[in-house]
């Protein structure tokens, strides 16, 4: 009975450590406190994210190798899926998009303006709003905004907040971020009302490899 007693008593406190955690975790302040210091300490990286958009009828699969390096400088290319082989480069100081399409249109290189259709996807988000850093500054936008935080365990949370028409981005109204323990995003999702317009995941994180700047010249 003594054991029994213990055992219980144990398994109560393991229970009232493990609400302090997560309790601790679900502190809005300190999940933005770490994924903004997280997104600040790096200076350059490379992802792969499998991204779904749906627009209406229309659904673009892609998978996405995306590189960003200080200052705002973005490249993406599209290694499967809807225009694979195509590439856009962004150019912080001038704003534009520098690139091709996939395909036999591969040899024609144009720069355009980042809203151009030919330079965003189906629902008309920008190479530049791909980012770890974008994500970072919509949030710190959002910061006072209400918004609703969960635990998803091996210190993974995600956050869910509402999107003002001012900071909508492929016209949503909402998005769920999903932060790992490192602080870092593996998993975006937008919403227009209560349906899913787009999905990313992000993989084979590589931070602070050291990115030549001819990386993003064309």
């Amino acid at each position: 009975m003594k054991r029994i007693i213990l055992a219980a008593i144990a398994v109560l406190l393991m229970s009232v450590t493990t609400n302090a955690e997560q309790n601790k975790i679900l502190s809005k302040d300190s999940v933005l406190s770490k994924f903004f210091s997280s997104v600040d300490s790096i200076r350059d990286y490379t992802v792969i994210n499998d991204v779904k958009t749906y627009a209406g009828k229309k659904v673009q699969k892609r998978e996405l190798k995306i590189f960003y390096k200080d200052k705002g400088h973005v490249r993406i290319d599209v290694i499967s899926g809807d225009e694979k082989g195509g590439v856009a480069i962004y150019d912080p100081k001038t704003d534009k998009v520098r690139g091709h399409r996939g395909g036999f249109l591969k040899g024609i290189k144009l720069t355009l303006n980042k809203h151009s259709k030919l330079a965003t996807d189906i629902r008309g988000i920008c190479t530049d709003q791909a980012t770890f850093q974008f994500f970072k500054k919509q949030m710190e936008k959002l910061k006072n905004s209400p918004m609703t935080i969960d635990t998803l365990g091996s210190g993974k949370v995600s956050i869910r907040v509402a999107l003002p028409e001012s900071l909508s981005v492929g016209k949503a109204d909402g998005w769920k971020l999903y932060l790992g323990a490192n602080g870092l995003p593996y998993r975006l999702e937008y919403f227009h009302g209560d349906s899913l317009v787009q999905e990313s995941v992000f993989k084979d994180l590589n931070i602070n490899p050291g990115l030549d700047d001819s990386v993003f010249k064309m």
